[in-house]
């Protein structure tokens, strides 16, 4: 047995050309062989996206959508529990589909949906019918859509095939939101390089505030200066603040506050409190709202 993940994911920045657009999405597709001796005799593969509990199987035989191989095909030669123990069997395809939904599941999918390319007999439908599928809906032609609860397929994947293929400490949810909590990361602080922002403040009146990243050294230096200069109506500095970002060690380091490098915050705003600081969760709601 081989398993193979990719994992796609998708900027959703260029769609709202914004660089706090959120909503970045991912997708993993799953591939699984079984080969026999020097040949392939079953594949199966599926797809998850983050946030979706519901899991899709793409193709069940072999690769190139080619059938299960003649040698294994609606034979029940597959234990469920060990490979030599007695008891329960499975044919190879049934338990290549429930090995592939034991790995979905770990993305958090509870539900598991497939097409049955049925060719009119009304076999390969009842085939999924009696493992746990039931038809959603059909469409011209041979399309049959079909859904089963995951739970219900993993009872199919033979035990010491899961045991074997994948981690017991396995989670597939926790993987894709860290790649996407990365990758946005990433785009962000290449946005925020390429582009200042620039917002209009109500406090002091008419002020601008400015917010640039700029990066240090070579390419591969993760240090980046951070930098937010407040500006009057007539452009006159208020306050700045500067620091030195690592990415490498998500390590934020504070290097000035104040005006230029050597003057104090301007004495219109100096000790002005006007802003609602955002509550702490350890805070009592005593309906009090200090300003800073």
């Amino acid at each position: 047995l081989k398993a193979v993940l990719t994992i796609a994911v998708k900027d959703n920045q260029k769609n709202h050309g914004c660089i706090f657009a959120s909503g970045t999405s991912a997708k993993c597709d799953i591939q699984i062989w079984a080969m026999g001796v020097g040949e392939e005799i079953a594949y199966a593969r599926g797809v998850v996206c983050l946030r979706k509990e519901s899991a899709k199987v793409s193709w069940l035989g072999r690769s190139q959508q080619r059938p299960i191989h003649d040698s294994v095909r609606g034979k029940q030669t597959t234990p469920i529990v060990s490979k030599d123990a007695e008891g329960p069997k499975r044919t190879v395809a049934e338990a290549m589909l429930g090995l592939l939904a034991a790995i979905l599941e770990n993305f958090g999918c509870k539900r598991l949906e497939l097409q049955a390319m049925d060719n009119g007999s009304g076999k390969l439908v009842m085939l999924y019918a009696r493992l746990g599928f039931k038809l959603l809906s059909e469409k011209e032609g041979s399309a049959h859509f079909m859904e089963a609860p995951i739970r219900n397929i993993v009872e199919l994947a033979p035990h010491y095939w899961v045991e074997n293929l994948v981690p017991s400490d396995f989670d597939g949810q926790a993987l894709l939101n860290g790649i996407v909590i990365s990758t946005e990361a990433d785009r962000s602080m290449a946005a925020w390089v390429k582009n200042p922002a620039i917002f209009a403040s109500k406090r002091p009146a008419d002020s601008k505030l400015e917010v640039s990243l700029t990066k240090l050294g070579f390419e591969s230096d993760p240090r980046h200066l951070a930098q937010a200069v407040l500006t009057d109506s007539g452009g006159a500095e208020l306050l700045s603040v500067r620091a030195l970002l690592r990415t490498d060690t998500k390590l934020l380091r504070l290097q000035w506050i104040g005006i230029g490098r050597g003057l104090p915050a301007h004495p219109s705003i100096r000790g002005v409190r006007c802003f609602e600081p955002r509550p702490r969760p350890d805070q009592e709601a005593d309906g009090k709202k200090p300003l800073r």
